[in-house]
């Protein structure tokens, strides 16, 4: 029997068992702080400050393209898209702002915002104008404005008959190359993905034009090159296309849109990015210049050549 007043003495299995415990309470605590200190309270919502240009929004809810407009609110899975001549200023919060951004983008606005919190503080707004649009660009990074600045391509007779021909659809790297994307990329058919896949394609050209692919050598020193590599892959791709060439040389791929999308306002809010045939057909001009410039701001250009054809009356060339 126990005697009276009589505490049991801990064992060292005891006094192990308890220190053991106490070191995983010290450690749910130390998680427990880590959780609190990085679950902040959500951010203010993204408000777009000042905007020049046709820079358009596409909502993470919504199925078409608008253009963006003064304290318009953005969530972070938005894709914004800007044109070469393009300003944007965005806002956290009421009194926010941050850096300016300029030039070709095509991006969520998560990373937007990554950007504009990591570049150097642009200038800040001086009135509605935004100091009347910074001297009407360029602004910002100079090898933005360097890219934006890039000689177009002009096709003499021996590129537009190869342009005409596009015998490269058949090459076996090209094929290769086309048939990967498609492969990779099995709904380039449904919904509105032409766009997505052109732009894949892009990539899959900028990809073969590295120095020391076959095609790049065999190709070696013609500035159409990336428009004619382009131009091949979409063939082998399946993809509906004209190609044309302006009065004053410019190539134009012509990528039929998606039947789905008749309207064009799947694909973009700016009809600048649209030529609309005589029989009602949508497509999505194209002109790369070079293996370095993304799709988007060949998407522009093409859009901007076929504008101007337009505006000024220019023919095509046979």
């Amino acid at each position: 029997m126990k005697r009276s007043g009589y505490t049991p003495q801990p064992t060292p299995d005891d006094r192990g068992r308890r220190i053991c415990l106490g070191r995983q309470w010290l450690l749910c605590l130390s998680v427990l702080a880590a959780l609190s200190g990085s679950m902040r309270p959500a951010l203010a919502a993204t408000r777009v400050v000042f905007s020049f240009g046709k820079v358009e929004v596409l909502h993470a809810s919504a199925s078409e393209w608008q253009f963006i407009r003064s304290d318009m609110l953005l969530d972070g899975s938005d894709l914004v898209r800007m044109p070469p001549v393009s300003l944007l200023r965005l806002g956290e919060g009421d009194d926010g702002r941050l850096s300016l951004l300029t030039g070709v983008h095509e991006a969520p606005v998560e990373n937007l915002l990554a950007e504009a919190e990591n570049a150097p503080n642009g200038a800040a707004p001086s009135g509605t104008g935004e100091a009347e649009a910074t001297d009407l660009l360029p602004a910002g990074d100079p090898e933005q404005s360097r890219r934006g600045s890039l000689v177009p391509v002009r096709m003499d007779a021996a590129d537009r008959a190869v342009w005409r021909a596009n015998e490269w659809a058949t090459h076996p790297r090209l094929r290769e190359a086309a048939t990967e994307v498609l492969r990779q990329h099995a709904d380039v058919s449904s919904g509105h993905s032409h766009l997505a896949a052109l732009s894949r394609l892009h990539g899959a050209m900028c990809r073969i034009l590295l120095p020391g692919d076959p095609i790049q050598k065999a190709l070696a020193g013609d500035p159409a090159a990336p428009v004619i590599v382009l131009a091949a892959l979409v063939e082998a791709a399946g993809l509906p296309s004209e190609r044309v060439v302006l009065s004053d040389g410019t190539p134009i791929l012509l990528v039929r849109a998606d039947e789905s999308a008749p309207s064009g306002a799947a694909l973009t809010a700016n009809r600048d990015l649209l030529h609309v045939a005589d029989d009602g057909t949508v497509y999505l001009p194209l002109h790369p210049t070079s293996r370095t410039t993304s799709f988007v701001e060949a998407w522009y250009r093409g859009g901007a050549a076929m504008t101007a054809a337009l505006t000024e009356d220019l023919g095509l060339l046979p």
